[in-house]
C-alpha cells in the first residue's frame, strides 16, 4: 500500500513540475524567442520522462484491471 502512495505522489509531483515548466517555454515559443534560461527545458524534459516512467509502472501494476475494463480478458 505504501508503494502505491509513493507512486501516486511521484506521478502528481512529476506532472505538476512538467506543467509548471511548460508555461515559460510556451511563452517563449509564442514570442518566437529562445528561452532565457535553459534550465526550464532540462527540467521539462527530465520530469516529463519521469512522469512517463511512473505512469508506465502504475499501468503495468494494474494491467489486469485495465484489460478487464477494455474487455480484452
Amino acid at each position: 500500500m505504501r508503494f502505491n502512495r509513493m507512486l501516486a505522489f511521484a506521478q502528481i509531483l512529476t506532472f505538476a513540475i512538467t506543467a509548471i515548466t511548460s508555461v515559460p517555454l510556451l511563452v517563449s515559443y509564442l514570442r518566437d524567442v529562445d528561452p532565457m534560461n535553459p534550465i526550464f527545458i532540462h527540467l521539462h524534459v527530465w520530469f516529463g520522462l519521469a512522469f512517463i516512467i511512473v505512469a508506465l509502472v502504475k499501468m503495468s501494476e494494474r494491467r489486469k484491471l485495465i484489460l478487464n475494463q477494455l474487455g480484452l480478458k
